[in-house]
């Protein structure tokens, strides 16, 4: 099963987004998308089907029974979550490693 490419101007706003560089060096983009149905979902991973295989070892998202996808088709637009950390922030954790199987422990503390 092919995964669709993202269209001309949706990939145009996910260019806007700084990507996040993981562990093993993929590069995620931290997104909000707003589904064809109205539905708006804050916190999105983007990446390339590339770095989904390289992560998960397969390249579609429903030969994993635990990943939740989206299909390019359904979205309408994107745009930075408000919810992801600056990249430079995110890119620390991931440098230090999961804390476990797929999580990453941390605390932010403020000044």
């Amino acid at each position: 099963m092919d995964i669709p490419q993202l269209a001309a101007v949706l990939d145009s706003q996910l260019a806007l987004i700084e990507p996040s560089i993981t562990a093993s060096g993929c590069y995620v983009y931290p997104g909000a998308a707003t589904l064809k149905d109205g539905t708006f979902l804050n916190c999105v991973y983007f990446a390339t089907t590339s770095a989904y295989h390289r992560v998960y070892g397969s390249d579609h998202p429903s030969s994993n029974p635990s990943a939740l996808w989206i299909s390019p088709r359904d979205v309408a637009s994107i745009r930075q979550s408000p919810a992801r950390l600056p990249a430079k922030f995110a890119n620390e954790i991931y440098r230090a490693g999961e804390s476990g199987m797929g999580y990453y422990m941390f605390t932010v503390q403020f000044s």
